[in-house]
């Protein structure tokens, strides 16, 4: 199949609310305010999921960098070794830490920014 024979709806990925009418149609007024709320609170659900993994993902970073520099640091060297191996360790705590903040934090913010009140 071309691409200029495929509908424009479908390359843009909107659809327009005539190709949900059968189902407007079909259903009564309380089957529409339990599909509704059946679908917010899967939503909701989904966005708590996401979140919990985030934060343990996160947790989970900070406690193996952190018992991962303790190795680093407290295994035996000479000063100037165990000097280079503190700054090594400080430095990939302070990317990683710094780095997972702002892409959990931009997650987050976007999926609890864009809830909706129902």
């Amino acid at each position: 199949m071309a691409p200029e024979d495929i509908p424009n709806e479908i390359d843009s990925g909107e659809q327009s609310p005539d190709d949900f009418a059968f189902v407007s149609e079909e259903l009564t007024s309380q089957e529409k305010e339990s599909l509704k709320s059946h679908l917010l609170r899967s939503r909701e659900e989904t966005r708590s999921a996401i979140a919990k993994r985030l934060i343990a993902l996160l947790g989970i970073t900070v406690a193996s960098t952190i018992i991962l520099s303790g190795v680093v640091i407290l295994t035996p060297s000479n000063d100037s070794d165990r000097d280079s191996k503190f700054t090594f360790s400080k430095d990939v705590f302070s990317i990683l830490l710094s780095t997972q903040t702002g892409l959990i934090g931009a997650a987050l913010g976007f999926y609890f920014g864009s809830k909706e009140d129902g």
